[in-house]
């Protein structure tokens, strides 16, 4: 499931979640826009 939401106009906010009935321990992680993501198992 993605949940989207706009606040004030421009704010844009986006989630996903898997909607499972267990948990692997998640948690809310908040990130600015064009953070550059860095994959532990992502060649360079």
């Amino acid at each position: 499931m993605c949940t989207a939401i706009t606040l004030n106009g421009n704010n844009n906010y986006f989630g996903r979640n898997l909607d499972l009935d267990f948990s692997y321990g998640e948690q809310v992680i908040i990130t600015p826009a064009e953070y550059e993501f860095k994959f532990r198992k992502e060649k360079a």
